[in-house]
């Protein structure tokens, strides 16, 4: 499709900072989505989207002539062609931008009111105080950041840029812009998830083990760092291995490389890319592990 014939999509969220919608004389995009009940923020909405348990006393009845709802046999299919829920992420902010992504194919999505970040002493949503998705404690949802990253990696792939007009607090993972300021072209991007920094790293260990019905392991990692003057720790692994009536031990060494976050920062910008250092919550066994709670979101300037 010619650059010039894939529409801008605007997705409008019910988080409290989506009210600004309400003061444009006319939106700016050529479709523009709304999730659950922002369909209330302005009546010049195209696509509502909504998962099975909306009620629907919520949904609205008169619809103008452009106007349609899609549920979950629209929005289905198109999230399972980026990974499904697992992967795409199971809050309806992903769920419509896939649908976005891969209905419209548009040359740019640009979000409001979809923040996903919950304070426990003001409004939640724009019409008071509401829940997250029924979803978000699943494992697969442990980190908001990682799937907006992964969103916002994709759509670039597809030659879609991706930003966020929130000026609050946001776990989506998206560069920042007013609607004042002009469009930015699609580029390059690389999200860098190490598991360690240099700065943080502190010896550890993990057990594991699992079955079936005819084998067993037992094991344990210890990571260390035998040179802190160098760029690289060692993990052990020894491995109990039980088969056929017979156990047997095993030993493996992995070498890992390990930086600081200067040294990141320096690498990708060597190279190019603007590098913004970005927090990751760690699920709670992790919180006092090597494991750094820091990830890098790099964009070719």
């Amino acid at each position: 499709m010619l650059e010039e014939h894939r529409p801008s999509v605007g997705i409008l969220g019910s988080g409290p900072n989506v009210m600004a919608a309400r003061d444009w004389p006319e939106h700016p995009f050529d479709k523009l989505v709304v999730i659950n009940n922002a369909w209330q923020v302005r009546p010049d909405w195209d696509d509502l989207v909504f998962p099975y348990d909306f009620p629907p006393e919520r949904q609205p009845t008169n619809l103008k002539p452009r106007q349609r709802l899609i549920g979950e046999a629209e929005f289905v299919p198109v999230q399972n062609q980026y990974g499904g829920f697992v992967y795409a992420g199971a809050t309806m902010a992903f769920t419509t931008a896939y649908w976005v992504l891969g209905h419209y194919n548009p040359r740019e999505i640009v979000f409001l009111g979809c923040d996903m970040s919950y304070p426990k002493t003001s409004k939640t949503h724009f019409y008071g105080t509401g829940t997250a998705d029924p979803l978000r404690e699943d494992i697969t949802l442990i980190s908001l950041e990682a799937k907006a990253a992964r969103l916002y990696a994709l759509a670039l792939a597809k030659g879609c840029e991706i930003s966020n007009l929130s000026k609050e607090t946001s776990r989506l993972i998206a560069p920042r812009r007013s609607l004042s300021e002009p469009r930015p072209k699609p580029g390059g991007a690389a999200l860098v998830v190490p598991d360690c920094l240099r700065e943080s790293f502190c010896d550890f260990y993990e057990d594991h083990a699992g079955d079936d019905d005819e084998r067993s392991l037992r094991a344990i990692s210890w990571s260390y760092d035998p040179d802190p003057t160098d760029s690289t720790h060692r993990t052990d692994f020894a491995f109990l291995l039980r088969e056929s009536g017979g156990v047997r031990a095993v030993h493996d060494r992995h070498v890992f490389g390990m930086f600081s976050q200067s040294e990141w920062v320096e690498i990708w910008s060597q190279k190019g890319f603007a590098v913004s250092p970005i927090a990751r919550p760690l699920p709670e066994e992790y919180a006092q592990s090597a494991y750094t709670d820091t990830m890098f979101l790099c964009r070719r300037a």
